[in-house]
């Protein structure tokens, strides 16, 4: 699912046409995926052993997400590689 949001959002930012109603459906998309991590299943089954070490307790209304991005920009180093992408 997230990588369906990617997708759309980029084609939005290179001029291609999409309706307003796919658009409507993809931001909706995109706000449960930041309100939920367990909406991304590659978030899920790439990231376990990070929200588990990093993100403690951190389950829901997004707070899990920001813990993994805020971990991925302080240091890169303490993400997997899987994780790091499924987390773009």
């Amino acid at each position: 699912l997230s990588s369906l949001v990617l997708c759309l959002e980029s084609a939005v930012h290179r001029g291609r046409a999409i309706s307003g109603e796919c658009q409507g459906e993809m931001m909706d998309y995109r706000r449960m995926l930041m309100e939920d991590f367990s909406l991304s299943p590659e978030i899920v089954l790439h990231c376990r052993g990070e929200i588990e070490s990093h993100c403690s307790g951190l389950h829901r209304k997004g707070r899990t997400l920001h813990c993994l991005m805020r971990i991925s920009r302080m240091d890169a180093g303490a993400i997997q590689a899987d994780c790091q992408t499924a987390v773009r």
